[in-house]
């Protein structure tokens, strides 16, 4: 039976994300009182759900197909009922332009260390194509992201603690440092070592059938936010704490990325280490119709490497921006398998445009250093 996941977080999710504040960089505030706490709990209970228009209801579905969680978009039943891939792909100047890019759904991008980031990006319907990546090493907290879309989750090795997060069972994966290497993977002769490690369609779906892989896949547990329906208008975000904003500029150290809003396409272009990245596949630009803003509590692990260590369990704030406007949000996590829910100031969970979604996880402790500009002539002249 379809369900009704439009409205209101209740229960646990409200107390976990009961203290985010939503100011400009998403800071936790002060726990409210355990009177506060327990008055919250109270009304929530006794709150009655409210009647849903059942145009409303996601995912939606038409003429015999049905919205897809990861992008919002109608796909055949038979794709939104296959497990995704979780693909880590490097982002370094060296292994620029990357393949595959613009054939995911989301794509997470976190700080791993020496102030570069890397990517997660979630495949749900993998065309044939014969070179996907490059593909690069596991974190933990890249575990727990794929664990949270049931993603088959693909990479080449990992750090000590991603070996811990793998250890966990929490996911399924296919990793270019074990017996399946030449079976998924190849190096690329164009390329130089480590920049050169690459997958394929038929690579991963060997692996899959080499580990005996369950692929069926109930997209409706794994639902983070909803969509607005592909036919109707898209969504665009009101009230007092929206604003406009057209050009993002990222902290990231190392690429320097930002993203620019085309507002007659409705889409947010990307650039990285001076210029626009480009998705070598197609040879066109990387876009996409969202980008939502997750800061978290980090650290370092107690290695040599300064690895960066992500809080990604519990709560915080954040920021949604779509259609060239930007507004707060939050998001909370139980634990380490569990899908991070993204809400609005009210509780509800947020709307996103049907298309490619890009998650921008920040440091907290750097958060304040990513800029937003009204309009591309305040950016450039910044």
């Amino acid at each position: 039976m379809m369900k009704n996941r439009q409205f209101y977080a209740t229960g646990t999710a409200m107390m976990l994300m009961g203290s985010v504040l939503f100011t400009g960089c998403g800071q936790k505030a002060a726990s409210k009182t355990a009177k506060e706490e327990k008055t919250t709990e109270e009304e929530t209970t006794e709150e009655a759900e409210p009647e849903v228009d059942p145009a409303t209801i996601f995912p939606r579905t038409k003429d015999g197909k049905i919205q897809s969680v990861i992008d919002g978009t109608y796909i055949d039943e038979e794709k939104a009922n296959t497990r995704p891939f979780a693909i880590m792909i490097e982002n370094t100047h060296a292994c620029t332009p990357q393949y595959g890019l613009n054939e995911a759904g989301v794509i997470y991008e976190c700080p791993v260390e020496g102030g570069i980031t890397r990517y997660m990006a979630i495949w749900q319907k993998p065309d044939d194509f014969d070179r996907i990546g490059n593909i690069r090493s596991c974190r933990p907290y890249y575990v727990w992201l794929a664990a949270e879309w049931n993603g088959v989750y693909v990479h080449y090795g990992q750090s000590f603690q991603g070996q811990a997060a793998l250890d966990t069972g929490i996911v399924d994966d296919l990793n270019g440092l074990s017996s399946l290497s030449n079976l998924v993977f190849y190096r690329s002769s164009d390329r130089k070592a480590p920049h050169n490690a690459y997958t394929s369609t038929k690579g991963m779906m060997d692996g899959v059938e080499a580990k005996s892989l369950d692929m069926s896949y109930d997209q409706d547990q794994y639902i983070h936010w909803n969509y607005s329906d592909p036919d109707g208008d898209p969504f665009v975000p009101e009230g007092d704490n929206v604003s406009d904003v057209q050009v993002l500029d990222l902290y990231y150290y190392d690429n320097d990325p930002y993203f620019i809003y085309d507002p007659e396409t409705g889409d947010y272009t990307r650039y990285e280490f001076g210029e626009k990245q480009i998705d070598k596949i197609t040879g066109e630009d990387v876009t996409v119709k969202n980008i939502i803003i997750e800061n978290a509590d980090n650290g370092y692990y107690d290695d040599e490497h300064y690895r960066v260590k992500l809080a990604l369990v519990g709560a915080n704030g954040g920021e949604l921006l779509t259609q060239g406007k930007r507004m707060p949000i939050s998001w909370s996590k139980e634990k380490d398998s569990s899908v991070t829910h993204y809400y609005d100031m009210y509780g509800n969970l947020i709307t996103l445009n049907p298309g490619r979604t890009w998650v921008c996880v920040q440091e907290a402790s750097n958060c304040e250093e990513t800029k937003e500009y009204a309009t591309l002539e305040e950016y450039q002249g910044k």
